[in-house]
Formats: C-alpha cells, sequence, structure tokens
C-alpha cells in the first residue's frame, strides 16, 4: 500500500436482496454511503442473483458469490460439501485482487454462513496482504468451544483480522469468545442517518450536512424574517452565546430569505453581533449561503425537515398573534424558548415552553441608550448588560434539554449515531496505515 493513499476497499455479504429492513444488509448500505462520501474505493462482492446497491457508477459490485445452502445435519454427519467451499475461494481469490481491507458481515460468527467461513479462512492464507474486518451482528455464543470442526470456526481467531461488535460492552465478551486480546475486538455501532431515516429532499440534505447539525448539542432554526426588528433575531444570538459559554456545541440556521438588496445589510450585522458576543461563522448559518437557490426563502418541506433535525426553537418576538413557526415548531417536538411579554404565545403554549423576559427590545436599547440608540453596537452593549440573565436563562435551557427524555436521547442518537461521526470516531481508526 502506498504511504498516505486510502487503502481500497471490499465489503463482502451473503444476502440475496438489499431490502431486508433491520438486517446487516441496512448497515452495510450505510457503511457503503460513508466509504463513499469520505472517497474511498468500494467493491461489493454479492452471491449471483443479488441486486446492485446504492451509488452505481461509483461501487464496483460483484454478483458473483455461488448461492450457498447449508444443511446442519450434513455437518453433523461429517458431510462437508467442498466443492461448494472450494468454489467460494476460488470466487474470492479471482475478486480480491488488488484489495488492501476486506470488510465481512456476520460470515465468520453465523453457522449459515460455515461454507463462507471456512472458504473465506482458506483464501485468506493465499491474500497475505489483505486485512480483514469481521463485522458480528449481535451478542457473543456462549458454551462448549472444543467442538467438533468446522463447528469450532465459529469461536476461532483468524489471523491478519480484528472482529468488529456493534456496541462497546459487548468487547471484553467477545475477546473471550475468540481466545483474544480485547485490542483484537473493536466497536462500531450502527449508523443511522437522520436525513436518510427521514427521507429528506436533496436541499434539505445539503443544508443538514453544511450546517453542522447533526453535530450540534443545541441547535435550532430561525425561519423568521431579517429584516423585521419587531421579531428581536439579536435575543436568539444572545441565547445561543450563553449556551455556548456553557459548554454547549450550537448551531443557529437561519432559513430566511434575502429580502432584496437590504437583505446583506441585515446579515452582516447580524455576523458582526454573532463574532462579538463568540458566535463563530460555523455557530450561525444561514440557509441561502449554503444553497443560492433558497434566496427567496426555503420551502415548506426543506423548514419541514430543518425543523425534525433540531431541538430547539427561540422566538423572541415583541408581538405575534398565532404564528405559524412556533405551531411547526411544537409539531416537530422541539423546545420552544418564548418571549413572556406576548400573549399570544402564552395562549398557544401554556405552560409547555420556557419563558424569557424578553420585553420590545428597541424600546429598551433606545431608553438605555438614547444618544447612541441608533447604532447597532448597542445590541453588543445590551449582551454585555444582559449577560447574566441569558446565561441563567442559557441554564434553564440546558437542564429541561436534559430533563426531557425523550429529546436527550434523540440529540444522543443524532449527535453520536451519524454518519460521519461513527466514520471518524470508530470506522477510520480500523483503516488506519
Amino acid at each position: 500500500m502506498i504511504k498516505n493513499k486510502k487503502p481500497r476497499l471490499a465489503l463482502i455479504l451473503g444476502i440475496n436482496d438489499w431490502f431486508l429492513n433491520y438486517s446487516p444488509a441496512q448497515v452495510a448500505r450505510s457503511q457503503i454511503r460513508i466509504l463513499v462520501n469520505n472517497g474511498y474505493s468500494v467493491r461489493v462482492l454479492l452471491r449471483r442473483g443479488c441486486p446492485q446497491g446504492d451509488y452505481r457508477g461509483k461501487v464496483d459490485y460483484r454478483c458473483c458469490l455461488p448461492f450457498s445452502t447449508l444443511d446442519p445435519q450434513n455437518l453433523l454427519n461429517g458431510k462437508l460439501p467442498l466443492s461448494k467451499v472450494r468454489a467460494i475461494e476460488k470466487t474470492l481469490l479471482n475478486n480480491l485482487q488488488g484489495i488492501d481491507i476486506v470488510f465481512t458481515h456476520d460470515l465468520l460468527y453465523l453457522p449459515a454462513y460455515m461454507l463462507e467461513n471456512i472458504a473465506i479462512r482458506s483464501a485468506a492464507k493465499k491474500l497475505k496482504n489483505i486485512r480483514w474486518l469481521h463485522w458480528c451482528h449481535s451478542g457473543p455464543y456462549s458454551g462448549d468451544k472444543k467442538r467438533e470442526y468446522p463447528y469450532n470456526l465459529l469461536w476461532a481467531a483468524m489471523p491478519g483480522s480484528r472482529f468488529i461488535c456493534v456496541n462497546k460492552v459487548y468487547r471484553k465478551d467477545f475477546a473471550l469468545m475468540y481466545s483474544v486480546a480485547r485490542k483484537k475486538i473493536a466497536a462500531v455501532y450502527n449508523p443511522r442517518s437522520l436525513p436518510d431515516f427521514l427521507g429528506n429532499d436533496r436541499l434539505t440534505r445539503s443544508i443538514i450536512i453544511k450546517s453542522g447539525l447533526l453535530e450540534a448539542e443545541v441547535a435550532a432554526i430561525m425561519p423568521l424574517a431579517l429584516s423585521r426588528a419587531a421579531k428581536q433575531i439579536e435575543i436568539a444570538l444572545y441565547l445561543m452565546a450563553a449556551l455556548k459559554e456553557q459548554g454547549k456545541k450550537v448551531r443557529l440556521v437561519f432559513a430566511s430569505p434575502l429580502e432584496s438588496k437590504t437583505g446583506y445589510f441585515y446579515v452582516a450585522r447580524l455576523k458582526w453581533l454573532a463574532e462579538k458576543i463568540g458566535l463563530s461563522e460555523e455557530e450561525v448559518v444561514f440557509s441561502f449561503e449554503l444553497e443560492p437557490s433558497l434566496r427567496q426563502g426555503c420551502p415548506e418541506a426543506v423548514v419541514r425537515g430543518l425543523f425534525q433535525v433540531s431541538n430547539l426553537f427561540i422566538h423572541p418576538s415583541s408581538y405575534e398573534a398565532c404564528s405559524l413557526t412556533l405551531l411547526e415548531a411544537a409539531l416537530t417536538k422541539n423546545l420552544c424558548v418564548l418571549n413572556a411579554d406576548v400573549p399570544g404565545f402564552k395562549e398557544l403554549a401554556g405552560t409547555n415552553a420556557i419563558w424569557i423576559k424578553c420585553g420590545n427590545l428597541m424600546q429598551e436599547i433606545a431608553r438605555r441608550y438614547p444618544s447612541r440608540s441608533s447604532s447597532y453596537e448597542c445590541f453588543y452593549n445590551y449582551y454585555l448588560y444582559r449577560k447574566n440573565y441569558y446565561r441563567s436563562c442559557a441554564l434553564k435551557i440546558i437542564r429541561e434539554l436534559s430533563r426531557c427524555k425523550p429529546l436527550a436521547l434523540f440529540t444522543k442518537i443524532k449527535n453520536e449515531f451519524n454518519d460521519q461521526v461513527i466514520f471518524e470516531k470508530q470506522l477510520k481508526p480500523l483503516l488506519g496505515p
């Protein structure tokens, strides 16, 4: 393998169809997606007759493996179909040339794949430069390891290999099962792409991925008009800065239209204020900068998709009658933070929101800084003046996000089981030099 060059990868799957819900086939599809999106060359060996999967043209699908049926009774009677084993081994030798690392899924783990198990172990002795990663999609076996051949292979380690379990708890037990050091057992979670699960369209996926919403611990969507002073968008920035100060990884995504030529002026002001109070460009994002086609605003499907991956909605508006954005945020189970001075909010949300005293920001600033109220710098000064209050609000938000168990678990799964996090933390280290 050339130094610093990405290894060439192959996956071997003993499946006849991809559309098997809650099966290793779905995990393999996710791995293929992750590897392709991270620039790896991928080859997939499938049984004859199995249709090709996703990313055709980017993935080298080879439907070449002989279909093997195994009668356990024959094995018990010592009747091992060696001709089938040899056919599988020959196929592996012919189709794994030029490959550096091979993933297998349950092929060394399940008794149903005993013929593939034997063939892989035999082929590996001849393909000496290949490293093998064997996924085990369930728990470790117990019982007697000293069984007759070939059943003893289910407990046998394999040179040049690492076994992969799908949670960290089982690492110790698999090490005992295979009689290897614990470091020989890795854990890689099953990825569950939230955009895939939700069926998001291309635009929504693009905003979700580019904005970093999946990695944020506190993710808020703002579909409000940037130019309307009554929306008091600055207060959302204040709260996000306070949340960041408490050690939270934050994202605030404006799903707002860019309103004529003056829109750039309002965007520039908000960016200036965000930077002054400690928020980076990655933490405050404008949808139309990620996708220029959204300059006129985000379609309903995009807003809905963004709300589905966020967990916080801040609506500090000084006046609302019956807010549609509040209704949408509530329908997508976001924690809502609302201006306690707006009766319309009280009627809609009752006790099911976090209430903060926003007042009328423009009037507050004019009263506090009468000689400089036309300067946008006053919004920064006002933040400094009210910083302790926003800190207390942030603590209340953090407490509520952790106290609501469904929301807390949603955030954990979104953050830890998405494609890129699993790749960077668990999969990529296995592919290194």
